[in-house]
């Protein structure tokens, strides 16, 4: 089962893909043309993250959000793949985490979105107050070997 849903990702990337290459480098400013191509990039994002592609995740909502700022599902789905990328980071990765903040704040308010915003902001207290110790440490250190 598992190299079902697998392969049915994989299917979805290259089907999503395949469907942004068909607008190019050319966008009309507004209208059905953009929203399409901001509801893929969207859904590519999507795949991104169940694929556990942050990176990639980032990068497609990042392109959606050039296009239509604001736009809820690119802004949330933004927000997750950089908690994610944040957790998966050697130490964590507190300027992203407060993309993710400002990402989740840009999104419609919900369940899902309040559910987000505490997460981000516990996982971001966690790691302000680890800079603050790894600080004060070093300080009190500088200033031991001073005196």
């Amino acid at each position: 089962m598992l190299a079902t849903a697998n392969s049915n990702l994989e299917q979805a990337v290259a089907n999503y893909k395949s469907a942004l290459d068909i607008f190019g480098s050319r966008l009309g400013s507004n209208g059905t043309q953009r929203e399409t191509y901001v509801a893929l990039l969207s859904n590519l994002s999507l795949v991104y993250l169940k694929k556990k592609l942050y990176h990639d995740a980032e990068t497609m909502t990042g392109r959606g959000l050039e296009a239509e700022w604001g736009h809820d599902k690119c802004s949330y789905r933004r927000a997750m793949a950089r908690l994610h990328i944040s957790l998966n980071t050697s130490g964590g990765d507190l300027p992203r985490l407060g993309g993710a903040q400002n990402d989740v704040l840009n999104s419609e308010p919900g369940d899902a979105t309040r559910k987000l915003l505490l997460r981000i902001d516990k996982e971001k207290k966690k790691l302000e107050q680890r800079e603050r110790q790894h600080f004060s440490s070093g300080f009190a250190s500088a200033m031991s070997g001073t005196l």
